[in-house]
Parts: structure tokens; C-alpha cells; sequence
């Protein structure tokens, strides 16, 4: 993780992903980038985010007792790959 008032990057722990972050609501985990094979992924809906057309995709945890949260949802515009 590469925190702006940091002249370093930092190497997350696994038990470091369920902490949270700079004393906020978020959890480390939230700003990290996810291991994507970690997930099982399918779509639940489409429609519009700001005026953006997107598909919801749902992940559910492979391993739910290593993860922070039960189940995400996403909404992805597919054109512009925009989270």
C-alpha cells in the first residue's frame, strides 16, 4: 500500500487486511487492491451510475473466515472498465 504522506510503500499482511485504516470506517482491506482469485464473481443487474450504463457485478468469498466482508457489490462500466 502506498500512503501519500509516505516517502515508502508498505507491505499489507493478511492480518493487516482486516484492521482499520487510519482510524477511519474503512478497513485496510478497502484500499488495497483485492486478490482477485480470492472471489467468485457473477452478475446481478445492470443500470445507470451517473449517467454511466453498468453492469453490478457481485463477489462472494472463496474463503469468507480471510475476508473482511460476506459479499460486495460493484458497479462496473464496461466501455471505460471504471469501478
Amino acid at each position: 500500500i502506498k500512503v501519500a504522506a509516505s516517502r515508502r510503500s508498505v507491505l499489507v499482511s493478511d492480518e493487516a487486511r482486516v484492521q482499520p485504516f487510519l482510524d477511519s470506517a474503512f478497513y485496510v482491506a478497502d484500499v488495497i487492491e483485492p486478490e482477485l482469485d480470492a472471489f467468485n464473481y457473477r452478475v446481478v443487474a445492470e443500470g445507470e451510475v451517473e449517467g454511466r450504463n453498468c453492469q453490478f457485478i457481485e463477489a462472494i468469498p472463496k474463503q469468507p473466515e480471510r475476508q473482511v466482508y460476506g459479499k460486495s457489490v460493484v458497479a462496473i462500466d464496461p466501455v471505460d472498465h471504471l469501478v
